[in-house]
């Protein structure tokens, strides 16, 4: 296996989360030398990305969308418009999505989701306005 191979998928959930992340980020955390074939690896699988230069000259990605066939955001989405809503506790056991947040974030570009507290159960639980379609 391959040093690109290996840190992958930490790559992907890094970008799932809502983070950005550039060259000198990608070596620093996750020992990427080839961040350039990271970001072409990933769009081969449906990745895709906006892209900015930071002021030090380095070009700065974030996640746009992703169009593979199934994913944790892609799960979300696909709970939220049946259930109408869901908390951390159910991302994590019918996603497997352990930072429910960060993935609201990436879904909110597209989707209108709304933050309730939820007093019964003491959770953050988000739910997807009717239409939801931004």
């Amino acid at each position: 296996m391959t040093e690109i191979e290996q840190c992958l998928q930490t790559i992907k959930y890094h970008f799932q989360s809502g983070q950005e992340l550039s060259a000198p980020l990608a070596y620093a955390l996750y020992g990427v030398t080839d961040f350039a074939k990271v970001i072409a690896l990933l769009k081969q699988e449906g990745y895709e990305f906006d892209s900015y230069g930071n002021k030090f000259g380095y070009k700065v990605f974030t996640l746009k969308s992703i169009n593979t066939p199934f994913n944790q955001i892609e799960c979300i989405i696909n709970y939220l418009q049946k259930h109408k809503t869901i908390n951390k506790i159910e991302a994590a056991e019918h996603c497997g999505c352990l930072r429910l947040s960060s993935a609201i974030k990436v879904i909110r570009k597209h989707y209108n989701v709304i933050t309730r507290y939820n007093r019964d159960n003491k959770f953050l639980c988000y739910e997807l306005v009717s239409g939801g379609v931004r």
